[in-house]
């Protein structure tokens, strides 16, 4: 079974299906946005060659929440504009470790009308951590399946709602059927009197 073309991601169609609030899109036909999510997926591997062919797909955990709608049946849908999100890589790019920036002392000379200060700026309060930002994006996934589950509940729920309301209009209308049915019986059942008149001649 397919799984998802970005690098890393282990969703795959036969495990992860709509019910745990994953969705999976092909590829758009479109030349031009066909290469934008080509060049997505290959970041995602490291610059490794892909092609994609009809079974190639990616999942929704790699979309912005405001590339999808959902429609009234509660499927997943994406905007024409839609390109996957490849997460930054924020492991390689530090040289500096979390323990090594903790904290920065700034000590500001005595100038006129200015009392000295010492400042300590927690590089932790501007910068996440590679930990932190794996966390946030594992809580955004999180949220987004939770979103489409509330989605597909609310559609359950109104489509239940409409199959009540007609429940009830046919229960109705077999009601009104069974008091023809029962009048047009008896009518047909009550004897018929004819009376015969005799002429004399």
């Amino acid at each position: 079974m397919p799984k998802c073309s970005l690098g890393n991601c282990k969703n795959i169609t036969s495990r992860t299906l709509k019910s745990d609030g994953i969705s999976y899109f092909r590829f758009p036909r479109d030349p031009i946005r066909c290469k934008e999510w080509i060049s997505a997926v290959r970041r995602s591997r490291q610059g490794v060659f892909f092609k994609p062919n009809r079974s190639n797909v990616v999942c929704s955990e790699h979309f912005s929440e405001k590339d999808m709608y959902i429609t009234e049946k509660g499927r997943v849908r994406l905007l024409k504009k839609a390109v996957p999100l490849v997460p930054t890589d924020t492991q390689g790019n530090s040289g500096v470790t979390q323990a090594s920036c903790e904290t920065v002392t700034l000590n500001l000379p005595n100038i006129e009308g200015y009392k000295p200060t010492t400042t300590s700026l927690s590089i932790s309060s501007v910068l996440n951590t590679p930990e932190e930002a794996l966390l946030e994006m594992e809580l955004e996934k999180c949220r987004r399946r939770l979103k489409v589950k509330n989605n597909i509940i609310s559609n359950l729920r109104k489509k239940n709602s409409r199959l009540i309301k007609r429940n009830a209009v046919l229960k109705s209308a077999l009601k009104i059927l069974r008091k023809k049915l029962k009048l047009d019986s008896n009518l047909y059942q009550e004897p018929t009197h004819v009376i015969v008149c005799e002429q004399n001649g």
